[in-house]
């Protein structure tokens, strides 16, 4: 068999079993890249998320709250947007407790009324509440990973937003809205994960991979003969100008085309807990915090910053030592825990840090403060990097200004990245796949699957 006739029989019937699913990636990634993905999180739709803290002259003293729960591990004053006082949020013996920081006055669990407040206040958008509800037992799809309880709050816009809240603590847990839910299913669709919906791994989507990639190749094959194919005699219009399209379309994004075939293998084919540092790292568990450590109070030195401008103190622990942790409008600034001290986070201390959270076999090897932006992280600040000397040569990154853990990268995350960045076709951050050159070349790559489509029904119509 000639070469020009076998690349054609190969790509026709590897489209044949493959087609639907290309077909479907076409549609649901132009989906995905046409719409931003900030309004996709719902952004837009939300404010109050960060609320000043005020006037703390009438505060409680953070001793008389500790001194009634006993084995607190998380304590914070910080302000609702409903609430015209500032509230302690913590947790005591595992348990989350809000409570008016003026009087002490237990909040939790809100009540219905209290939540219909805060979602009012949480929503940006222009329709109107129209119900609220406990979620007591089992969550909906669209907030997996999350557990029961929940208040969910709808309203009656035409994206039928939802907003979820936590029962004790009223925190904003999640939005949800129609084009979120139509992301999500297509987004299922598009990594052919139909359970959890979070990787595509399995051999589902592997082999469909493998498949794609190879009818790809076979499309790269045969456009190379297409440009010496005799021209028919007579052919239906239409299906002139859908030969011409696919062609000249698959000429002009085929590189991409193979890019994207490559990349989505490697997503599929890649250990997913490599990727993830799975083993590498442990949750921070957490201590009780201890009453006789705090011989100052945060009230003492709180005047230090102008009122408007303080959003939260939060204790916090790190490795073996707790500290006040101050969300200021434009930074965050870290006090000893017991005389209200400025402290910064050292090598030394971030190396106590970064063993406390390693969970992998390797050996410290060195914790460098990176001031520049750093894209493994994709933090935008400076960081502390801690690289371990294990197999995945992983490394834990944590913020420069409070000691917080952000990420953990291994050998396998660095190669999925790569791969990331080659198919999203951001060159720099990795992170913006709305970039018009993606929403052109997706666009085109729709136009290429649709036409290809059509022309194969008609080659087996003509078979």
């Amino acid at each position: 068999m000639k070469p020009s006739l076998l690349s054609r029989s190969v790509h026709k019937w590897l489209a044949l079993f493959v087609g639907l699913q290309l077909l479907i990636w076409a549609i649901t990634g132009f989906y995905m890249v046409a719409i931003k993905l900030d309004f996709i999180h719902g952004d837009s739709l939300v404010r109050n998320l960060r609320t000043p803290l005020g006037n703390t002259a009438d505060v409680l003293p953070i001793a008389q709250v500790t001194s009634r729960y006993p084995e607190i591990t998380l304590i914070s004053l910080h302000s609702l947007p409903s609430l015209s006082t500032p509230v302690y949020e913590l947790t005591a013996a595992g348990r989350r407790v809000l409570l008016d920081a003026t009087n002490g006055q237990q909040l939790s669990p809100l009540s219905s009324g209290m939540i219909r407040q805060l979602a009012r206040s949480y929503y940006a958008g222009k329709g109107q509440l129209s119900a609220v509800q406990l979620l007591e037992h089992d969550v909906p799809m669209e907030i997996r990973g999350r557990s029961a309880p929940l208040w969910r709050a709808d309203f009656d816009d035409w994206l039928e937003t939802t907003l979820y809240l936590h029962p004790d603590t009223g925190a904003l847990i999640a939005r949800r809205h129609r084009l979120w839910r139509w992301y999500d299913f297509l987004w299922t669709l598009h990594i052919m994960d139909y359970g959890v919906r979070e990787a595509p791994t399995g051999v589902v989507p592997r082999v469909a991979t493998v498949l794609g990639t190879v009818t790809i190749a076979s499309g790269v094959w045969l456009l190379y003969f297409s440009f010496w194919r005799p021209r028919p005699r007579v052919e239906v219009q239409l299906m002139s100008f859908l030969r011409k399209l696919h062609k000249w379309l698959g000429l002009i994004i085929g590189l991409q085309l193979v890019l994207w075939a490559v990349s989505g293998v490697m997503f599929a084919w890649l250990d997913r807990d490599a990727v993830d540092a799975v083993g590498s790292v442990r949750t921070a568990e957490p201590t009780a915090l201890s009453p006789t450590l705090m011989k100052k109070e945060p009230t003492t030195w709180l005047s230090d910053y102008p009122a408007q401008d303080i959003y939260e103190v939060r204790a916090i622990a790190l490795a073996d030592r707790w500290v006040w942790r101050v969300e200021l409008r434009d930074r965050v600034e870290l006090r000893a825990i017991e005389d209200g001290a400025r402290v910064k986070v050292d090598e030394e201390w971030l190396r106590r840090v970064a063993l406390d959270r390693y969970a992998g076999g390797g050996h410290l090897l060195a914790a460098t403060l990176q001031t520049q932006p750093d894209i493994a992280s994709r933090a935008k600040g400076p960081v502390w990097q801690a690289q371990f000397d294990d197999p995945q040569r992983t490394a834990l990154y944590f913020a420069a200004d409070d000691g917080h853990f952000i990420a953990a990268r291994t050998a396998s995350w660095r190669w999925y990245d790569f791969f990331w960045m080659l198919h999203t076709m951001d060159y720099q951050g990795r992170d913006n796949f709305n970039n018009p050159l993606i929403v052109l070349l997706g666009f085109a790559t729709l136009w290429l699957s649709v036409s290809g489509a059509l022309l194969l029904l008609r080659s087996f119509r003509l078979a």
